[in-house]
């Protein structure tokens, strides 16, 4: 399996960079279709019960809902946003494995972004939404070697969005539905402590990052 973890690298550039290619799109395509077949290797693995992971994603649910709010609200409102970033989402989950094949547990997550407000040429102030979710999941493990593992992710819950603007003294909070849907998983490492790379939609980004430990 060492040249598995040598491709690595190279597939983390492309899924990290905007500049999607051909590449990519055959790597989930081929995935895909050998997704049916590669339960074979799931028993090849250790069986350890827990997993802790922290992960980096991009694009999550919250900045395309900011996206759209952008291009379909704002034109409309009195004051306008300028100087805008967006964070990301940085999640932290836990796993017990039912079985080999089914991990259960859950993903709390944490986004921000932050703009200047402006009422015609009138600063506002800053205004920061941060976003905390918290979702029940499960985890497929496809296959499950000794030093590299495939799997998908599933998850549903439900995200706090707090708005805040000390300037104008104003803040507000809702809670709404959310999700994670990360269809394709590869993880590399030793049997206790693994990078992995995700390719999904959700709360969690399109592309996730971040470290694996299980016991």
């Amino acid at each position: 399996m060492r040249s598995v973890g040598a491709q690595e690298p190279t597939i983390n550039i492309y899924l990290f960079t905007k500049d999607m290619n051909s590449k990519l799109f055959k790597i989930v395509f081929i995935s895909l279709l050998l997704l049916p077949f590669m339960g074979q290797g799931v028993q090849a693995q250790e069986n350890k019960k827990h997993e802790i992971a922290i992960s980096y994603g991009a694009l999550p649910n919250s900045d395309w809902v900011n996206i759209f709010e952008d291009i379909i609200v704002v034109p409309f409102e009195k004051a306008n946003r300028k100087n805008e970033t967006h964070f990301g989402t940085i999640s932290a989950e836990y796993f017990y494995n039912v079985s080999s094949l089914i991990g259960l547990g859950a993903v709390a997550g944490y986004g921000h972004r932050s703009y200047d407000l402006y009422d015609g040429d009138v600063a506002k102030g800053e205004q920061s939404d941060s976003y905390y979710t918290l979702m029940p999941a499960v985890k497929f493990n496809w296959v499950n070697k000794k030093h590299f593992g495939f799997y998908s992710k599933a998850a549903m819950g439900a995200t706090l969005r707090s708005e805040k603007n000390d300037a104008i003294n104003y803040s507000e909070s809702a809670v709404h539905f959310n999700f994670q849907a990360s269809f394709i998983g590869l993880e590399a490492g030793s049997s206790s402590a693994r990078g992995f790379i995700e390719l999904g939609l959700g709360e969690q980004g399109v592309f996730v990052g971040g470290l694996r430990f299980k016991f």
